[in-house]
Formats: C-alpha cells, structure tokens, sequence
C-alpha cells in the first residue's frame, strides 16, 4: 500500500479516536445518572499488515497471487452508539471507516488471508453505515434480568424470557454460526474460510452488511 495512503488511514484513525474519547466521557457522565443505562458509546480499531517474499511460480494471471515481493495494511475503525427509545425498545447505530487493501488486491488465495479486506478496488479509505437498527423486545415473562453492557448492548433490564426482533442495517454473521473460538477477525482468526462458515461467506454487501429483519 502507498505510504501515503498508509498515513491517511492512520491520521483518519487518530481523529476518530480523540471524538470517540470526547464522546465516551459524554456517555459516562449521562449513564452514571441512573442504574439503567440509556445511551451507549464502544470504539473499535484493527490493522493488520502482511508481507511475503518473493516465490516460484510456473504460470500467473492478473487474478493470481502476485509472485513478486509485496506487502498489503487493512485498517478498520467502527463506532457503536445506541440509545434507549422506550421500555423494550432500543436503536443502535454503527458508522464505519474501512480502507486499505489485501495481499494481490485480495485475489489468488481460495481462503484469504485477511478477513478485513474488502474486494472494492479502491484502497481509499471511505466512511460508510455498517448497521442501523430497532430492537423491540416482546415480553414473554414477569421475571427480568439485567443485561451485560457490551457493543450495541445497553445495560438495561430485560425480561428472561422473551422475543426479539430487529429490523435495519444488519450483519447476518451477528445472528447465524456463531462460533466461540473462529467467528470475527477482529479477536479470532483472520482467515477469511475460518470467519464462521467459508462456503457460506456472507449473504450481505461487499463489506458484509444487509438490510433485513432478523427474530429470536
């Protein structure tokens, strides 16, 4: 990747994090009010940068894995923010910021070997909605629990039994094959045949998100 490229991702980076710092102590002086929490804030932030060495090959396409020497950064940067519209009712917004590119523009390797790189042909950084959706939540018992507070997750009571339904910008792998051990390449393995199911990939768009309505 150019180097100026590289630097543009970093900068972009560094200005996302201080308004998500901004934001965060926000979000924590209005959650600390109440035991219920009513606006959410998480960052996340993933490069990854491979390189090999040149090799021996007998034949190469424009769709091969280039035999020359190369090297190839992804960079990933998204913004969790929700906010509690009713008693079982909940909105989650997720901005975007991905740019950079594979080894070989992404091509030349059944399984690639980074599942954060997009075949989108332009390694510019670009800002795009990952998800936006409602989650209404049906009651389906008196009994409530308290809800663990993660990415889009408020810290809110919920009934122990109930159903779910949300509609929106989603990303079908947040619901289907999950795995505990090989499922996101954020904190599990990056290769893309080891994100849930390769032969499945993603029913979605090129960067893995689709408008829907998914029920549990």
């Amino acid at each position: 990747m150019p180097r100026s490229l590289e630097h543009q991702l970093m900068n972009l980076a560094g200005k996302l994090a201080l308004i998500i710092t901004f934001l965060f102590l926000m979000v924590t002086d209005l959650s600390a009010q109440d035991s219920t929490q009513r606006v959410g804030l998480h960052f996340q932030f993933t490069t990854i940068t491979q390189q090999h060495t040149r090799f021996h090959a007998p034949y190469e396409g424009d769709r091969s894995l280039q035999r020359s020497e190369q090297a190839a950064t992804s960079l990933t940067a998204t913004i969790f923010a929700g906010v509690k519209l009713a008693r079982h009712a909940e909105f989650y917004l997720n901005p975007e910021m991905a740019g950079g590119t594979g080894l070989s523009g992404a091509t030349g390797v059944g399984g690639f070997t980074n599942g954060e790189t997009f075949r989108v042909g332009n390694p510019r950084p670009a800002i795009t909605m990952a998800r936006a959706f409602v989650r209404q939540i049906i009651p389906l018992s008196s009994e409530s629990v308290w809800r663990e507070e993660a990415a889009n997750n408020l810290h809110i009571e919920v009934p122990e039994k109930y159903i779910a339904i949300h509609a929106g910008k989603l990303s079908l792998a947040d619901y289907f094959d999950f795995n505990t051990y090989s499922h996101d390449p954020r904190d599990h393995f990056i290769n893309w045949a080891l994100m849930s199911n390769g032969a499945w990939d993603y029913a979605a768009d090129t960067r893995g998100y689709t408008w829907g309505i998914v029920g549990e």
